[in-house]
């Protein structure tokens, strides 16, 4: 299954898509009732954060990750 990023909340928050370096967390699932435990990338690019996030859901068998704002 392919995993889907939602950008939705964050762009809400910043004015923008996420990018560039900084410190990027995620949720996993629709709602936060839902979501397992946030997953944090201490420092990094957001493509490289957003890989690592992929794997991580993998992982765990989840589709659906949110950028946390």
């Amino acid at each position: 299954m392919r995993v889907q990023f939602n950008t939705v909340t964050y762009e809400m928050s910043h004015g923008r898509k996420p990018r560039g370096p900084g410190y990027w967390g995620f949720f996993f699932g629709f709602s936060t009732q839902e979501a397992d435990q946030a997953w944090f990338v201490q420092a990094g690019s957001f493509a490289d954060a957003k890989k690592k996030a992929k794997v991580e859901a993998e992982r765990r068998g989840l589709w659906y990750v949110r950028v946390a704002p």
